[in-house]
């Protein structure tokens, strides 16, 4: 693996573990919900539906429009505001999932878990548009796992039984992804043990190690022009 690939890898495990960050500290705080996934929220939107159960319907529901509001916001940011420039772009994004987790971490606890895990499936849907390949444009997601397992099998198969060029690379990159999510995940633990609500601020700072990494490669960048 050369050094760009390496930055880049190592980049989107930070992101990643931000990911497992956000379940852990929805589920162990606000209503043991997985809120950056949104499978579940289908799946019991459709019982609550046909039970007829419409503040079930609403409850499910929320989460979900608010998915789709965040995939909306980074592509209009995207393609209005930083249409030429991906570093750029990116770097908005985590700030403003920076701005909101640190809402997250003064707000009260009489405030509803269902607007708290709103707003982080809201970060999670921008996170997850934003962030989509690493290494070298290899594809996966920053917040949920079940994809980047199947292609880390995937991977793990072309390499050792076709014995295919470049596999087992990309397998262990997968697999460090993977491994950051779980990190992410033994954080918000600790994050919720110690500080509670206020373990958001863990978020915000993993957030900003991917913000720094992202300055850097700017740098870089126009170094060597």
């Amino acid at each position: 693996m050369n050094q760009r690939i390496a930055e880049r890898t190592l980049l989107h495990m930070i992101v990643t573990s931000a990911g497992g960050l956000m379940d852990a500290y929805s589920y162990l705080l606000h209503g043991k919900v997985f809120a950056t996934g949104q499978t579940g929220n289908f799946v019991l939107l459709a019982i609550h539906f046909a039970s007829f159960h419409w503040s079930g319907v609403f409850h499910y529901l929320t989460p979900i429009l608010c998915f789709w509001l965040g995939i909306f916001t980074a592509k209009h940011l995207q393609y209005t505001y930083f249409s030429k420039q991906q570093v750029s772009w990116k770097r908005g994004i985590l700030i403003i999932e920076m701005l909101l987790f640190s809402v997250l971490a003064i707000l009260p606890n009489t405030v509803s878990d269902l607007l708290c895990n709103s707003l982080i499936s809201f970060c999670a849907a921008m996170q997850f548009s934003c962030f989509r390949t690493f290494g070298s444009n290899v594809p996966y997601a920053s917040v949920f796992c079940t994809g980047n397992m199947r292609s880390c099998a995937e991977s793990l198969y072309l390499g050792i039984v076709h014995k295919q060029k470049g596999e087992l690379g990309k397998a262990l990159r997968y697999f460090g992804i993977l491994s950051s999510f779980f990190i992410g995940v033994l954080l918000g633990v600790l994050g919720e043990q110690l500080w509670g609500i206020q373990s958001a601020f863990l978020i915000v700072g993993v957030l900003g190690i991917a913000f720094g990494l992202l300055c850097f490669e700017r740098e870089l960048k126009e170094e060597s022009i």
